[in-house]
């Protein structure tokens, strides 16, 4: 199946009792044999197990890497720990996973902020740090609670730049303050229309060819700029900022303003 429709991992999620030991050692088995095979298919392929299930075949937990679902991590890439977890736990879980392997456990931060470490939400990057200081990962989940909580595309767009790099410049107190960031340009010539996925129109090369309304579609966002805080303009006094007023290509454009002389 992953090769037919051309995805490059699996995530196992089994939140129900299987009933016994027994059986989740035929999980464990199953869980090694779908790595083993991904891993020759693709070997850029990751298999990630979440943590629910025990070795004793029922749900049970963990919020970490412990001695009662390691088996599981052992049989694949990586664990997505559940979200309620302590302060110390990324450290005890780094410990339990070896000496190579703590950056494998994905410690989860419910964005919503169900019992999660740090409250989520715009304090998602109390858990980051956290997670940070224990030496493992983080797995972000329901980061699309800064759309699903907004009033509308503009403060949707400031939620987003909040959430992801912070208020200004400095980007403290945000998810890149913890997360380096990487070039999404692989090869040139890169073209990108900066479009955000979603807006009040869509346009084709600045012609609108849907009647204003409002739309939002993330398959269709394009290659964004890295930083929405930094624009970097040399000695001169330009602003950049998104519009819904004139996209040319989508349903959002990258607006420049100032003095060029």
């Amino acid at each position: 199946m992953a090769q037919y429709y051309n995805f490059d991992g699996w995530f196992v999620n089994i939140e129900t009792d299987l009933g016994s030991p027994a059986n989740a050692q035929r999980m464990i088995r199953f869980v090694e044999l779908l790595t083993r095979e991904m891993h020759q298919m693709n070997p850029e392929s990751v298999v990630m197990w979440y943590d629910s299930l025990t070795t004793a075949g029922n749900v049970a937990y963990q919020n970490g890497l412990t001695s009662e679902n390691k088996a599981f991590f052992d049989a694949c890439d990586g664990i997505f720990t559940n979200y309620w977890w302590t302060a110390n736990t990324p450290a005890t879980s780094a410990a339990q996973s070896g000496s190579d392997r703590a950056r494998d456990v994905f410690m989860g931060i419910d964005v919503f902020g169900r019992n999660t470490f740090g409250g989520g939400g715009f304090d998602t990057h109390v858990a980051l740090a956290a997670v940070e200081a224990g030496g493992t990962s983080a797995a972000i989940f329901a980061p699309g609670w800064t759309y699903e909580k907004s009033s509308d595309p503009e403060d949707y767009v400031t939620r987003e730049t909040r959430f992801w790099t912070g208020v200004d410049s400095s980007m403290q107190d945000c998810v890149a303050t913890y997360v380096s960031e990487r070039c999404v340009a692989g090869s040139l010539p890169f073209i990108t229309n900066f479009d955000r996925g979603f807006g009040r129109s869509f346009s084709v090369m600045g012609e609108v060819v849907s009647h204003p309304k409002e739309w939002a579609h993330l398959g269709l966002q394009n290659h964004q700029p890295t930083y929405h805080n930094r624009w970097v303009a040399g000695a001169a006094a330009i602003s950049a900022s998104f519009t819904f007023d004139a996209p040319y290509d989508g349903g959002t454009s990258l607006v420049f303003e100032g003095d060029l002389e």
